[in-house]
Order: C-alpha cells, then structure tokens, then sequence
C-alpha cells in the first residue's frame, strides 16, 4: 500500500511541473510528377557475383550486370522528359565510382562503377534528357566492380565481401 501512495504522490508531482510550449513549422512543396516508381526500382540488391582479383589485375573491371529504373503510369502531357542521377560515397581512389561501405566490408581495393547506354555514368553526373513515352517506361543499367588503379599496380587487392549503397534521382526538368 505504501508503494502505490508513493507512487501516486511521484506522479502528481510529476504532473505539476511547469510545461512550454514549442512551435513547429512545417513545409514542403506540392508538385505533379509525370510518372510513378514501380514498386520494384525503389530498393533494389543489384548481385554483382563473384570476381577473380586476378582477372580485375589484367582487366581493370569485371564484366558488367544489368538493372532497371521502370517508371509506371507516365502521363506525358505533364513533362516529356527525365534525367537520372546517381549519388552515394565517392571513392576516392576512383572518382565517380561507388566506395564499398567499410563497416560491411572486407573486400579491398575495388570500387563499384555504373554504366548507362554504354558508356561509364560517374555519381553526380546526369544520364542526359531522356524522352518519355506514355505509360511505361524501363531504363536500363549495369553495373561493374573496378580495381584501383594503386591496387593493381601495387597487387593488393584484398578479395573479401563488399557492398555498396547508391541512391538516385528522377529530376524532371
């Protein structure tokens, strides 16, 4: 019975105690996009297999594998064009190229790089305007493991797991 007065007078202490009040604001922007993100492209795990270190020390970068941004219900009489751009950690080593995250990694001496119609697609950098088509719409990309240029000079890369985190834009211009 002590317990609950004891906890009964903490409480209306408790409650006593003066109070402010805090304002938030909030705000944003309203807008129209032209297209929605199939519920696939949003996060994907693009499986990059596996490399021989010493395939990447005679080829620079490993053969390269596919994914897809797809865009669903595009209604062109809003906007008839897109860019794409990726962004994430920028190796250092490699400009323009994924670093793998060190907390999850073992691997060493790599970085991950993108590609778009054929042609290396650094982070940071525009894919260009693409041009939309009613309804839907699929843009294809790959993706490649490449030594650092240190690495294979050196013969120090560490094979290992690795993973890698990018994010991207749509910018609807």
């Amino acid at each position: 019975m002590m317990f609950k007065k004891t906890l009964f007078v903490l409480f209306y202490l408790l409650s006593i105690h003066s109070a402010m009040a805090i304002d938030f604001n909030f705000k944003g922007k309203l807008v129209e996009v032209p297209c929605q993100l199939f519920a696939g492209s949003e996060a994907q795990m693009v499986d990059l297999g596996v490399a021989d270190k010493n395939y990447l020390y005679r080829n620079k970068r490993s053969i390269t594998h596919r994914f897809q941004i797809r865009l669903e219900q595009c209604d062109i009489s809003i906007r008839k064009t897109l860019e794409i751009i990726f962004s994430g950690p920028e190796s250092i080593a490699q400009p323009g190229l994924l670093m793998p995250d060190m907390q999850l990694n073992s691997a060493e001496g790599i970085a991950v790089g993108l590609r778009f119609l054929d042609k290396d697609l650094p982070l940071g950098k525009s894919t260009g305007a693409l041009t939309l088509l009613s309804g839907t719409n699929v843009f294809n990309f790959t993706a490649f493991i490449q030594a650092d240029p240190e690495a294979i000079k050196n013969k120090s890369i560490k094979e290992g797991l690795f993973n890698s985190t990018a994010q991207f834009s749509l910018i609807y211009p």
